[in-house]
């Protein structure tokens, strides 16, 4: 990533809970990014296991959990959202998401990005697929005190009353 130029830098954020497939996910983004300098990695594990991930000339950012940690992922999405706001965009994907040819230039190209989220469906946040500028998360934040259950409802409504966009795009990027 050049940290000289964060102006349509985009932040992959990933919350693995005992999974190994988000290595799949990391490998995906990066073979079809059409410029390497554009993306970084923000990763949470929650594992017994420590997993170490490098490549070569990728920012990737690991933070460990224990498994039984008990926080809530909505919790554990703002922390990520927090560590990647230095970057332009941050994308919110589950572990297992596969990335098309370019991914980065498609979704940059879609237009008003710094008052739209893109997400899987229209008018609603799938807070399991991401997109959005940082200034959005650092105006209204993200429900974190929501433990389990509730956070696309109640980002989705922050969303609303605050005319900021939802549009659909298909989660496979």
């Amino acid at each position: 990533m050049d940290p000289t130029n964060l102006e349509n830098n985009i932040s992959v954020c990933i919350i693995s809970y005992r999974e190994k497939n988000f290595i799949d996910t990391i490998d995906s983004a990066i073979l079809n990014c059409s410029d390497k300098n554009k993306i970084s990695f923000e990763i949470i594990i929650q594992d017994s296991n420590q997993r170490y991930v490098e490549r070569e000339g990728y920012e990737i950012n690991i933070h460990y959990r224990k498994w039984d940690d008990h926080s809530g992922f909505s919790k554990l999405k703002e922390f990520l959202f927090l560590k990647s706001s230095k970057n332009s965009y941050i994308m919110y994907v589950m572990p297992g998401t596969k990335f098309k040819n370019n991914w980065d230039v498609d979704i940059l190209n879609i237009k008003n990005l710094k008052k739209t989220i893109v997400t899987t469906k229209n008018n609603y946040v799938d807070t399991n697929f991401m997109f959005f500028h940082k200034s959005i998360f650092m105006e209204f934040g993200f429900p974190s005190y929501l433990k389990m259950f509730g956070e696309s409802e109640e980002f989705s409504l922050r969303m609303y009353m605050n005319e900021i966009k939802m549009v659909a795009k298909d989660h496979h990027v």
